[in-house]
């Protein structure tokens, strides 16, 4: 076969395979674009305010398949049922994801920044390594949460349940854990130096040996977890502790700062609070039988439900506005007085 012969084949091939190939090519850039046309719908309607759960999932898997990181950020996500959804590296940043259902949803190293997940279901949920810094998370249910090395500083966490939440290596710093619960959380590793622990219930859970927490929570961690019967601690400031069914029976407490603390249901049975401070505490259903009250100051005190006698009562040195075994309101009353 000659070389002309050959070339002319060769050419007509490449003229009969490059039509085939360009209109293959447009065909599958026509295809891209749709699916990109769809994706910016899809996240415009999540933004708008018109949340399909389907809606989230097609999202997040067309965002995979294009090779490219799920962007949600500003989302429109409350009160969305997403059980068991797959969010992981998902941007959430500023997400509103308020009273949505994430119960074990997968969540790991997603960008969840200044999101608001207020009253979130998040039980046992994947957060591992997820960015949460600024995040609001008040009364977020986060009960046995994987929360390793998650980033939750200057987060609100006030009145989230962290029940059994695994906090190991997480940065808490400057988080707000006001009436927080971690009961047997693990906060191994986890950084909390400069985090405020007042009304935080820390029953039960784990701490590394030494440092991570000031000496004040550390003693409160040690009274709620292994118990302080007969205890000496005397002038212990633990002002706007939670020791809530703290066993402190016969324990000496004379003139410690018990101010706002939350006592409620404590057992204080033969304790000595001689002189204490118990401003605005909670003692409700606690235990004080047998409890040397004498000049204590239990002013705004709520005692509902205590075990406490009269004669106790009339050896504190200020009732005013407390609110009595009974439920009633007493004004001040004086050590001596009737």
């Amino acid at each position: 076969m000659s070389d002309t012969l050959i070339g002319v084949l060769i050419g007509g091939l490449i003229g009969l395979i490059g039509p085939i190939l360009s209109t293959l090519f447009n065909f599958w850039l026509k295809g891209l674009e749709e699916r990109r046309e769809t994706e910016a719908r899809i996240r415009q309607r999540l933004i708008g305010n018109r949340i399909q759960t389907r809606d989230v999932e097609v999202f997040v898997k067309r965002a995979r398949r294009l090779g490219e990181r799920p962007d949600l950020q500003l989302a429109d996500l409350a009160d969305a049922y997403l059980v068991k959804a797959d969010l992981a590296e998902t941007i959430l940043h500023k997400a509103n994801l308020r009273g949505s259902n994430l119960k074990k949803a997968q969540l790991n190293l997603a960008n969840l920044e200044r999101a608001n997940l207020e009253e979130a279901d998040l039980e046992e949920a994947n957060l591992r390594e997820a960015a949460l810094s600024e995040a609001s998370l008040k009364r977020a249910y986060l009960r046995k949460a994987d929360l390793r090395e998650a980033d939750l500083s200057y987060a609100d966490l006030n009145g989230a349940n962290l029940e059994g939440a695994d906090l190991r290596n997480a940065n808490l710093e400057g988080a707000n854990l006001e009436n927080v619960c971690l009961h047997r959380a693990d906060l191994r590793g986890a950084s909390l130096e400069e985090t405020d622990l007042e009304r935080v219930d820390l029953k039960d859970a784990m701490l590394d040996d030494v440092g991570q927490i000031e000496p004040k929570w550390r003693l409160v961690w040690e009274l709620v977890s292994q118990g302080g019967r007969e205890r000496d601690l005397r002038k212990s400031s633990l002002q706007g502790a939670a020791l809530i069914y703290a066993d402190l029976e016969r324990a000496n407490l004379e003139e410690a700062n018990l101010r706002e603390t939350r006592l409620f249901e404590a057992n204080l049975q033969g304790a000595s609070l001689k002189g204490a401070r118990l401003q605005k505490a909670d003692l409700k259903k606690a235990n004080l039988i047998g409890a040397n009250l004498e000049g204590a100051d239990l002013e705004g005190a709520d005692l509902k439900g205590a075990k406490v006698t009269d004669e106790q009562l009339n050896q504190v040195a200020n009732l005013k506005d407390a609110t009595m075994p009974d439920g009633t309101i007493r004004g001040q009353v004086q050590r001596g007085e009737s």
